[in-house]
């Protein structure tokens, strides 16, 4: 975790990476639909690649210890009661 790893709008490196579903693809409109994505609205997608999980996949991550008690994954951080982390 670092400076460039940090996924605040303001990063010194505006480029991320967010694992995603596709929920559809429209072929004539040239639009992809998913369901999640670290990003603001309008913020342009510069690639897109299948997920391979032998190559994506981290089977022990290190975990900071300030976050240790986020969920795992996204399916399960839906659920999360985020509010206990941050004052929204």
């Amino acid at each position: 975790m670092g400076v460039f790893a940090t996924r605040s709008p303001v990063r010194p490196n505006p480029i991320a990476l967010t694992t995603s579903e596709i929920i559809s693809i429209d072929f004539n409109k040239g639009i992809i639909r998913i369901t999640f994505i670290d990003a603001n609205d309008n913020t342009p997608v510069l690639d897109i690649k299948p997920y391979t999980p032998s190559f994506d996949r981290v089977e022990t991550p290190g975990i900071p210890a300030w976050c240790s008690q986020w969920p795992r994954s996204t399916e399960a951080a839906g659920c999360f009661n985020w509010e206990q982390v941050f004052n929204f």
